[in-house]
């Protein structure tokens, strides 16, 4: 009798393990790129420059663009520009982000403790099989220097709806 209690036991927890993997698994959601740059400092003149490798399959991705900051960063916000090239076409499309990173109390609006994660969608791209990118990020602040931003992220995902 106890060594079928050790069985079931043991299938409990490959049964457990088994759910808890497919779950991490699920998390993805289709992430075909996630890369950060680290910048201490962020300078006016620093650009961020990803480089996404081709895509396997047609259809639409989202692109997201991650912070990371500490409490040097004296703004409650970032402005940031985002430059998307589609290659081999060479389309280029540009967007402007104001990315709030505080409450009006100055309370971040990240997750973290020390240090904060903030991720803020940029756009829908829609790409053929084969295509790349190649992302731009850079901040466009009076400031010409941003202390406290230590990263800056580039998520591509492939998106539910085609």
């Amino acid at each position: 009798m106890a060594r079928s209690s050790k069985s079931a036991a043991a299938a409990v927890r490959m049964a457990a393990a088994g759910a808890v993997a497919l779950a991490l698994s699920a998390c993805g959601g289709g992430t075909v790129y996630d890369s950060y740059r680290p910048l201490g400092e962020w300078n006016r003149a620093d650009t961020a420059l990803f480089r996404v490798p081709p895509v396997a399959e047609a259809g639409a991705y989202a692109a997201e663009i991650g912070l990371r900051t500490n409490a040097d960063y004296p703004f409650k916000a970032v402005t940031v520009i985002v430059d998307c090239t589609v290659l081999p076409a060479g389309t280029v499309v540009s967007d402007t982000l104001n990315c709030r990173l505080a409450d009006d109390d100055g309370n971040t609006l990240g997750s973290g403790q020390s240090n904060f994660q903030h991720v803020f969608p940029v756009r829908r791209l829609r790409l053929s099989g084969g295509d790349s990118l190649v992302v731009a990020v850079r901040h466009h602040m009076m400031r010409e220097t941003l202390p406290g931003i230590e990263d800056v992220g580039l998520r591509i995902r492939r998106s539910g709806a085609n």
